[in-house]
């Protein structure tokens, strides 16, 4: 899912959460994380294509999932269950609560938009796959990796 669809997500649920508990700190934390956990993305683009600045490059890159391999370090139901947990046993923390909020919306987004296996939001399937992105995002074009573009 494209980041300004991650923005407009989020923006509501902030605001739906705002309006709910009147918590601004419940309402940015989830609103943050459900923007920039994609934050991750950067980290692949850098493994696969250097230091490159090129916002165009990047995005067409980001968006198309033109990678040999996909970590997405922070994508990871693992991550959404930890912190589901987390916030169940801090009493249901703003700040933990609006994480875990944020996490598993931006996750579902991902999950039914993005063209990913069933399991291609998990850390340990893409572990067990080598992260190769043809076997976590089947519905994809064709990666291109390294530095063929």
């Amino acid at each position: 899912m494209k980041v300004q669809h991650h923005t407009g997500i989020s923006l509501v649920i902030a605001a739906g959460l705002f309006a709910a508990f009147r918590s601004l700190s419940l309402s940015l934390a989830a609103l943050l994380t459900g923007i920039f956990i994609d934050i991750d993305h950067t980290f692949d683009y850098l493994r696969e294509y250097g230091f490159r600045p090129n916002i165009k490059f990047f995005f067409h890159v980001f968006d198309d999932t033109l990678f040999k391999r996909v970590v997405l370090i922070f994508h990871g139901w693992e991550w959404a269950i930890l912190l589901a947990v987390l916030s169940m046993t801090s009493k249901h923390d703003p700040i933990i609560s609006g994480i875990a909020i944020g996490l598993w919306s931006h996750l579902l987004c991902d999950q039914f938009t993005n063209g990913a296996s069933i399991w291609g939001y998990s850390l340990i399937f893409r572990l067990s796959r080598k992260f190769e992105a043809l076997k976590i995002f089947p519905g994809k074009g064709l990666p291109t990796g390294g530095r063929e573009l």
